[in-house]
Order: C-alpha cells, then sequence, then structure tokens
C-alpha cells in the first residue's frame, strides 16, 4: 500500500529499510516521542520490521497500519508513522 503527495511517499515497511529504522528508534531525540522507548537491540528492531512489512498480508478487518516515510526526490528516509484504527465506524 502506498499513499503519494507532491512530495512524500508513506509506504509499506520493507525488510531492507531495517538499518534506517533502527538508527531512528535508537536516538534519544525520538525515543522522547515512541511509546515503546528504545528497543533492545537490531534484533527487536528487527522482530518489529518483520511485524509491519506483513501487516499488508493482514484481512480485512486490520487495524494497524505502519508506514516508511520516504521523500519523492532521492527517497531519502524521513521517518515512521502508524495509524491505528479504534473504532470501526471511523474506517
Amino acid at each position: 500500500m502506498e499513499i503519494i503527495s507532491e512530495r512524500l511517499r508513506l509506504r509499506t515497511v520493507k525488510n531492507e529499510d531495517l538499518e534506517n529504522i533502527h538508527y531512528l528508534l535508537m536516538c534519544p531525540e525520538t525515543a522522547l516521542f515512541n511509546p515503546s522507548g528504545h528497543p533492545n537491540g537490531i534484533v527487536d528492531t528487527a522482530e518489529m520490521v518483520k511485524t509491519w512489512s506483513e501487516q499488508e498480508k493482514e484481512s480485512a478487518d486490520r487495524k494497524n497500519y505502519t508506514f516508511y516515510i520516504e521523500t519523492i526526490a532521492g527517497a531519502e528516509f524521513v521517518g515512521l508513522i502508524d495509524i491505528s484504527i479504534v473504532k470501526v465506524k471511523y474506517r
């Protein structure tokens, strides 16, 4: 799944995104806003990436969407966003 704007692409997380995501999650500045805090290491981050990359295979009752955000020009990593649907009526 992709959402594309003039400058950004939000796409499904891929296994090859591991290094960028791990670097982001290990930054103290981003940990302030991450309810999970720091992962315990690259193995924990790899498990998160695997879970996020498999979200697209979930059923129509899917409630979580985690996107990798990158620039259109140059495909530079910007960050992650997680969208959780709490109430079905807002789907």
